[in-house]
């Protein structure tokens, strides 16, 4: 059997995965497994804590584990990152054989397989990679402090943005102090200046990207402008790539904001139409679709399915906690 992980920002999930059978057996989650914003032990007890729900979700063992595929955040972002990530999955795994990509990679892997294309990743953070041949080529991941657009962290600064002008110009009205204050539960110049000296976690700021899709969804103008704002960044991000690579390419966005609903696939849609759209937490199926001879888009939807059936399984709070849901969501 095979265990295949993805340790992204916010959330790491692991699957045993029956080979001969072609089947997902169950899944576990935990915490982040970003090592690059958060300290390395953290980092290892989630990955740890992943895979031993996953195990305890099949009622199986490592030692009916054969190898290890995983997809993380930091490997390939820089050699130092990658040693260290490496460093980290040796540990974690100890002896066992595995193969390692960063997340984004896998993403790509889940959207278009191995067919020329654009992959986007928008979760707590953003890169994306396009291929053309041979050539597989990253674009974003520029990291949150002076980039990641589009990402949860992204929409989490603009909020900032817009409840310090609230508070500035004296504005009567401040839906967007109002609602900061009560998720974070402080003061704006206290989130601020915990944001300012690193003292708020990188998947704790991004956390009110989930209140902001709300405030969106109920109609909030600048809400909603952000979400606009977002999806004229990948129309024209894809535009660009496209016409070097040529138009007409597969093009996917994948990643924790996609939770934020439909009204968000219809934005991302009108500026990207053929845009074929993925969660987050779906990604775990790229990094198992990369390890297959010769990808088939049919059996790709049946492992989401699978991995679909195998969460419905999980704990609530599980689900709750690590994705915010409280049931895998319909594709969209």
């Amino acid at each position: 059997m095979i265990l295949a992980i993805d340790g992204g920002s916010t959330k790491t999930i692991s699957v045993v995965f029956d080979e001969k059978n072609n089947e997902i057996i169950s899944s576990g989650l935990a915490g982040s497994a970003n090592y690059s914003t958060n300290p390395v032990e953290r980092s290892m007890d989630n990955l740890k804590k992943s895979i031993r729900e996953a195990l305890k979700n099949g009622n199986t063992s490592m030692d009916r584990i054969d190898r290890a595929i995983v997809s993380i955040v930091g490997i390939g972002d820089s050699e130092e990152a990658t040693l260290i990530g490496r460093r980290i999955l040796s540990d974690v795994l100890g002896s066992m054989k595995y193969d390692a990509v960063n997340d984004g990679l896998a993403a790509y892997q889940l959207g278009n397989g191995n067919m020329d294309g654009i992959a986007f990743a928008p979760g707590t953070g953003s890169v994306g990679h396009y291929r053309y041949g041979e050539e597989m080529n990253r674009f974003g991941g520029w990291g949150w402090s002076i980039g990641d657009m589009s990402s949860a962290t992204w929409f989490s600064k603009k909020s900032i943005e817009r409840a310090m002008f609230e508070i500035d110009s004296e504005t009567v009205d401040r839906p967007f102090k109002n609602m900061l204050e009560k998720h974070f539960g402080m003061d704006t110049r206290e989130f601020a200046w915990k944001i300012e000296t690193r003292k708020m976690p990188k998947e704790v700021l991004a956390s009110f990207s989930r209140r902001l899709s709300l405030m969106a969804a109920d109609g909030d103008p600048y809400a909603i402008s952000l979400y606009e704002e977002s999806g004229e960044y990948m129309g024209k991000i894809v535009e660009g790539i496209g016409k070097k690579i040529g138009a007409g390419k597969r093009v996917s966005i994948m990643g924790g904001t996609m939770q934020a609903g439909d009204f968000y696939h219809k934005i991302i849609r009108k500026h990207i139409p053929d845009a074929n759209i993925f969660y987050g937490y779906e990604i775990v199926v790229g990094a198992l679709m990369g390890d297959q001879q010769n990808f088939e888009f049919s059996f790709r939807d049946e492992l989401l399915s699978q991995l679909a059936r195998s969460m419905e399984k999980m704990p609530v709070k599980d689900l709750k906690e690590y994705l915010n849901i409280e049931k895998p969501l319909s594709r969209p």
